[in-house]
């Protein structure tokens, strides 16, 4: 396991512990870890691969950007 919240490192250092919560709600992590698997399989499965929490964009349209460059040309 990695140390740390990510919930809290989404909300950032200035965050109040409500909004952290809110935050950890909205992103699933408040469920148990079977369900928060259950969810991500799902996902995966119909080629839902979540949103960003850098770029705010789906990341499957982050990685098709990513690949879709040539840089060996």
């Amino acid at each position: 396991m990695v140390p740390g919240d990510p919930a809290a490192l989404v909300a950032g250092e200035t965050a109040t512990p409500e909004q952290v919560k809110a935050i950890r709600t909205q992103l699933g992590f408040d469920q148990p870890l079977y369900v928060q698997l259950g969810v991500y399989l799902k996902q995966l499965v119909t080629g839902d691969l979540g949103k960003s929490l850098y770029s705010g964009r789906k990341v499957s349209q982050d990685l098709f950007e990513r690949f879709s460059r040539q840089p060996w040309s």
